[in-house]
């Protein structure tokens, strides 16, 4: 065989292996050129978890001194049914602490007086001729309630008594007679009901009632102040007040009453 068959019959085998070889690397790496079909897969992150939430505590108010049951809801004709009090205790309760100076009156028609109350009984109070609320008092309204008042009984002037204090003539009040405690709101009449003396130490008359009643202190006798007097008078009524209301001196001698 001639030489440049040799060379042919070489090329043609050589060439073979080349594209044997060349077939089986395409069948090999040909899916790694096709594009890529399979759908993505999405990592969803997982849901946060919720806030921490801390609920809400409003502050805690101060207990009162003696603990009270707490008021119920106020009929439509009068401001509140009544709070009820262990009798025959010095009781501080919330509303008392909550008084707002001189937002209360105390009217006797049959001495003429028109006397502010205020928030206390010291002695700025009481030199200011007007009426002070004790500590333990209650405010007015139906219940176990003692509004409990105290009040200068006379003044002095170049050693003469003077009788322009808000209680000088508190003696002289008597069956049948009123006394009023207003604010802006309600008007609380008070019938008068007894007076009598005490001694000065004896704290027993601004303690809790059975009922509601109005209780004014003042020095006995006057001028001296060894002891004190008392005047108390019993809620009778609660209207509504309104400017011009006629304060009416006693029930013997008015049958009725109006508002201007």
């Amino acid at each position: 065989m001639s030489m440049s068959v040799k060379r042919k019959l070489l090329f043609v085998f050589f060439l073979a292996i080349f594209l044997a070889g060349s077939y089986f690397a395409y069948v090999q790496l040909h899916p790694f050129f096709l594009p890529d079909t399979t759908p993505a897969q999405t990592t969803v992150p997982p849901p946060p978890p919720p806030p921490v939430v801390t609920p809400y505590v409003p502050p805690s108010a101060p207990e009162p001194a003696v603990q009270i049951p707490e008021e119920e809801e106020p009929d439509e004709e009068e401001p509140d049914p009544g709070l009820v009090l262990p009798v025959g205790r010095l009781v501080l309760t919330r509303e008392r602490t909550e008084y707002v100076n001189k937002s209360l009156t105390l009217v006797i028609p049959a001495l003429d007086k028109v006397i502010p109350v205020h928030d206390g009984t010291s002695e700025a109070v009481l030199h200011a001729m007007e009426a002070g609320l004790y500590e333990y008092a209650q405010l007015p309204g139906w219940g176990t309630r003692n509004v409990s008042l105290a009040g200068h009984r006379n003044t002095s002037r170049g050693g003469i008594i003077t009788d322009n204090a808000p209680f000088y003539y508190v003696d002289l009040l008597k069956e049948g007679d009123y006394l009023y405690l207003h604010d802006y709101e309600w008007v609380y009449r008070y019938e008068w009901e007894s007076c009598f003396i005490i001694e000065q130490d004896d704290w027993s008359v601004i303690r809790t009632t059975e009922y509601s009643v109005v209780t004014i202190t003042s020095c006995h006798p006057i001028g001296i102040s060894n002891q004190r007097i008392v005047v108390r008078g019993r809620l009778v009524e609660i209207l509504p007040y309104q400017p011009g209301f006629d304060f009416i001196p006693s029930r013997i001698d008015n049958t009725a009453t109006s508002a201007d």
